[in-house]
């Protein structure tokens, strides 16, 4: 067992002894409890930080690293370590020096914050880790701010079988939070009632969504709907099992969770900070871990920042603001290394004139459009959705070849970088396509129902409309094609024999009428015989009855026909096969 899972393991007991009375702690309570706590008690100089939720994680890696990724701050032995508490989990109370008094966790941002200022601040904490800028209190506190990462933020949902669409625009996301969109299906989604999430008062995260709800509301301030309720901020609790919930969620945290997934539409991007006191803002201790020359801005940071789920800022030299300290909220968010893209596109042609482009970009995080252009001539754009994927659809193409190329334009230059597609060809038919239908009726043996497809495509181009099919002197089916396919079926009742059918498409704007011969064969089926005698002995002089039933092998109809018995080769009777069974009266047998 580590160093880390020791300490984890000893906290856990404490807590538990200090209940007492109160009872052993529940598996419910367990589960609570941080893995981002220290593994390490704070010595007089080393920075004591408590706060956002959001970057817990990444402080916890910074400070004492991970497999994989680094050893982190305090493997190489500063004066000054860095000591950073989780904002929940267990204990409930946190002492965050030896000589210091347990504190209740501050839970959050502006919990974090206040302990460093005000008429009781807290000597024992050095900073606070805040996923929102400082508000107006804590500038006129002079409170300092030191950018490090990038975190987005989007809507979270359930991972699978939620009502929500898969996408929701900011305005409707005002709307659900007001409570005016009650119900999922009034925005394409499933027939629910919508339950909005927000976190906790004072997270980092709600201060941020809220200044997200304003923004998209023209810039008024959005009262909360009677519906929302609070929530742990990045917890999936009241997420993961519910198809009508909804809360905004960290991309980073939400990286490597598979019980919620993230919606399209609604996306911001926030900087992440580390706060404190105006005299500590140019300390040497301070600034060598989180000043754009200290450890959190430099090479060795990176992974660590990355494995939370993170993007470590640029620092200046390189055009970024990591390390910088300031009071006003980040906007530039030049990151250590702009992500590289690849863009791939498809494309198809209909008789009609329609040219269907499809353009996928990769990584699928990277947020923008896509612009089409045959040669150098633009025709067409369309925004990336949450696959990653951007369509357009051309209509009046002239017949005959033609090539074309897309282009990313990332919506963020700083983070994502452009790609183009190499060049994709289609052709453009000169009228409708014909003969493209195709039919398959298999063979079998009797009593066993068959299905009969007809298909109408050509490459991907799928055909529209009504199909028949006909056979023999059975009636004509009729259907609509779906996906370019209609299913027809043969009873099981059809008589043994050889057939010819007929299937036909009435044609659409794509395809010209066609239809298709097909042969196909009803064979005798194969039967299983039984034979019950009563009585059982067939006594000598005296007639006794069988009782014959007959199945056909793979079908649930009855067999019908005449039944033989034998003795040897000497025949003793004979009946009809009703509805599988016969009734046979065996002759009196002569001695032998």
């Amino acid at each position: 067992m580590n160093a880390s899972r020791t300490r984890r393991a000893g906290l856990l007991t404490a807590s538990v002894l200090a209940v007492g009375a109160l009872g052993a702690l529940s598996p419910a309570q367990a589960a609570d409890a941080n893995p981002a706590d220290p593994t390490i008690t704070a010595d007089t100089g080393d920075l004591v930080g408590v706060g956002s939720d959001t970057s817990q994680l990444a402080l916890h890696y910074l400070a004492e690293g991970k497999s994989g990724a680094g050893a982190g701050y305090n493997a190489g032995s500063p004066s000054s370590r860095i000591v950073s508490f989780a904002a929940d989990g267990l204990p409930a109370k946190i002492r965050p020096r030896p000589t210091a008094d347990e504190i209740t966790r501050p839970n959050g941002s502006t919990a974090g914050k206040g302990l460093l200022y005000g008429g009781s601040p807290n000597a024992a904490i050095d900073f606070a880790r805040s996923s929102s800028t400082l508000n107006g209190a804590e500038q006129s506190a002079q409170l300092q701010q030191f950018p490090f990462a990038v975190d987005g933020l989007k809507l979270a949902v359930k991972a699978s079988g939620s009502n929500a669409p898969a996408t929701i625009t900011p305005e409707q996301m005002v709307g659900i939070y007001k409570g005016e969109i009650k119900n999922w299906k009034e925005i394409g989604g499933g027939d629910g009632l919508i339950k909005p999430y927000i976190p906790q008062s004072g997270s980092g995260t709600r201060s941020f969504f809220v200044g997200q709800l304003k923004a998209a509301n023209a810039g008024t301030d959005v009262p909360l709907g009677g519906n929302v309720k609070d929530t742990q901020e990045h917890s999936d609790t009241d997420l993961k099992d519910d198809p009508n919930a909804i809360a905004p969620f960290s991309t980073g945290r939400a990286k490597g969770l598979d019980t919620i997934k993230l919606e399209g539409g609604f996306s911001a991007r926030r900087a992440l900070y580390n706060v404190v006191r105006r005299d500590d803002a140019t300390t040497k201790r301070f600034l060598d871990a989180f000043g754009s020359d200290g450890y959190l801005c430099s090479d060795a940071a990176k992974p660590l920042i990355q494995a939370a789920g993170f993007d470590q800022l640029a620092r200046p030299a390189a055009g970024g603001v990591c390390g910088v300290a300031t009071q006003s909220a980040t906007t530039s968010f030049v990151t250590s290394d702009v992500v590289s893209t690849t863009t791939t596109l498809t494309a198809s042609g209909r008789p009609n004139g329609e040219v269907r482009l499809a353009a996928e970009v990769d990584p699928i995080t990277a947020e923008g459009s896509v612009d089409f252009y045959e040669g150098e001539t633009k025709i067409g754009s369309g925004e990336l959705g949450a696959t990653g994927r951007a369509t357009t659809v051309l209509t009046g193409v002239a017949a005959g070849s033609h090539s074309y190329t897309a282009r990313f334009v990332p919506k963020d230059k700083e983070a994502f970088a452009g790609s183009t597609s190499a060049a994709a060809a289609t052709v453009v038919a000169d009228g409708k396509y014909t003969g493209a239908t195709t039919v398959e009726a298999p063979s079998g043996a009797y009593g066993v129902q068959r299905t009969v497809t007809v298909t109408v495509a050509k490459g991907d181009v799928d055909g529209t409309g009504a199909v028949h099919f006909v056979y023999g002197d059975a009636t004509e089916q009729s259907a609509d094609l779906k996906n370019g396919e209609a299913t027809f079926t043969v009873p099981a009742t059809l008589d043994v024999g050889t057939y010819w059918g007929v299937a036909s498409h009435d044609g659409d704007a794509n395809f010209a009428a066609s239809f298709r011969l097909v042969k196909f064969t009803v064979s005798k089926a194969a039967t299983t015989t039984k034979v019950a005698v009563s009585p059982t002995k067939v006594k000598v002089k005296k007639t006794t009855k069988a009782t014959v039933t007959v199945a056909i092998t793979g079908s649930t109809l009855s067999a019908n026909g005449k039944v033989t018995l034998k003795i040897g080769s000497t025949v003793v009777g004979t009946g009809t096969v009703t509805n599988g069974k016969a009734t046979v009266t065996v002759a009196a047998q002569k001695t032998t």
